[in-house]
Formats: C-alpha cells, sequence, structure tokens
C-alpha cells in the first residue's frame, strides 16, 4: 500500500512538473512568434523604405503589486529600469528591464519584510501619431519575474529566492517629440497574474525620455 502511494505521489509531481516546464515553454514559443514577426515585419518596411530606428529609454515610475505577508494585501512601490525598442513605427520589437523594492514593517506581528522584484519584459509594441508633437503607444508581450523576500522577526532574517514566474502583458502610453531625436514618454502596463480573475492584476506607471537612434 506504501509502495503503491509513493508512485502515485511521484506520479503527480512528475506531472506538476510536467505541466509547469509545458507552460514556460509556451510563453517562449510565444515570445519568439512575437520578436519573430516584429523582426520581419521591421525587414519588410526597410526593404520599401520605412525608417528603423533604435530607442533606448531609462524609466522610472510605480506599480502596484500583490503581497501575501503576513495576509493577502496590495502595495505601491517606486520602480527603475531601461527599455531598448527596434523597429518601426507600426510594429516594433521591445525588452524591458525594471527592478522594484520596499519593506515594511508590522508592529503587531514583530516582522520586517523586504521584497525586491527583477522583472523582464519582452514584446511588441505599435505606434501612431496623434499629431506632429504627440504620439499613442500599444505594447504587449511576456514577463519573466523573480522575487527575493526577507523576513526579520525577533531579530532573526530569512531569505527565499523565488522561482521564475512567466506572465502576459499589455500597455497603453503616450509620448511627445520636444526635439528630433528625444521623446518624454508615460504609460500604463497591466500584468496578467491569473487571468481572467481581474482582482490579481499588477499595475506598472512609468515615465521616461526616449533617445532615438538614427
Amino acid at each position: 500500500m506504501l509502495g503503491i502511494r509513493g508512485r502515485l505521489i511521484d506520479n503527480l509531481r512528475s506531472h506538476r512538473h510536467a505541466s509547469t516546464t509545458m507552460r514556460r515553454m509556451k510563453t517562449i514559443y510565444v515570445l519568439v512568434a512575437l520578436l519573430s514577426f516584429g523582426f520581419v515585419s521591421a525587414r519588410s518596411a526597410h526593404a520599401v523604405g520605412s525608417p528603423v530606428t533604435i530607442g533606448v529609454e531609462p524609466i522610472i515610475g510605480y506599480e502596484r503589486v500583490q503581497k501575501f505577508v503576513p495576509e493577502r494585501h496590495t502595495k505601491d512601490r517606486l520602480t527603475y529600469g531601461a527599455r531598448v525598442t527596434a523597429g518601426i513605427p507600426l510594429v516594433s520589437g521591445e525588452a524591458e528591464y525594471t527592478r522594484g523594492t520596499d519593506t515594511e514593517d508590522f508592529p503587531a506581528q514583530a516582522l520586517t519584510t523586504k521584497d525586491m522584484d527583477d522583472k523582464l519584459k519582452v514584446g511588441l509594441r505599435s505606434s501612431m501619431n496623434v499629431s506632429s508633437l504627440l504620439s499613442f503607444q500599444a505594447r504587449a508581450g511576456g514577463q519573466a519575474k523573480r522575487n527575493t523576500h526577507e523576513e526579520t522577526a525577533s531579530g532573526v532574517t530569512t531569505q527565499t529566492v523565488g522561482d521564475i514566474t512567466y506572465r502576459p502583458y499589455a500597455g497603453l502610453g503616450l509620448s511627445s517629440k520636444m526635439i528630433p531625436g528625444f521623446e518624454l514618454s508615460g504609460g500604463v502596463t497591466v500584468v496578467f497574474n491569473k487571468f481572467p480573475d481581474m482582482s490579481q492584476n499588477e499595475y506598472q506607471s512609468t515615465l521616461g525620455m526616449r533617445i532615438r537612434f538614427p
């Protein structure tokens, strides 16, 4: 009986591991397809004379994240990082790295927590000019995130580094051309943690300065 139970537990663990691996592989396939589409579109546009540009953008902003210690709640915190884009206004690829950190004190539980999230977004964006100075953007893709969590209780600190998680994201933004090759941008991005349960979404609002080459 114990042998059968052990085999059943091992089979269940193997199934869960396989399911997690399959979800990650599907996310990777989608990201590769998105980047391939953006690359082919940019090359096609370049062939007919459309301008292909590369943009580098330091960003700073606030994000609202889900917290679960000591109980489930949300937290607003500062985030910072950089974004690189390459392509044409109609469709371009993007890669963005951000880091967000926060510290919370819970005197009733004699507990202090600290979280640090490293996030990498890879996807596509499209831009449409509203006027000669203002443009509108839409973006979508996949996000990889790793959380580092610290808890200090009674003077003892423990640290936990979580597994990398993969989630889809989508967002909207505006940018204003100040001078040739330089733009100010702002936007809001939603990360879907457990779609279609929208109550578990994470929201990131950012401001940036974009330099375009050439």
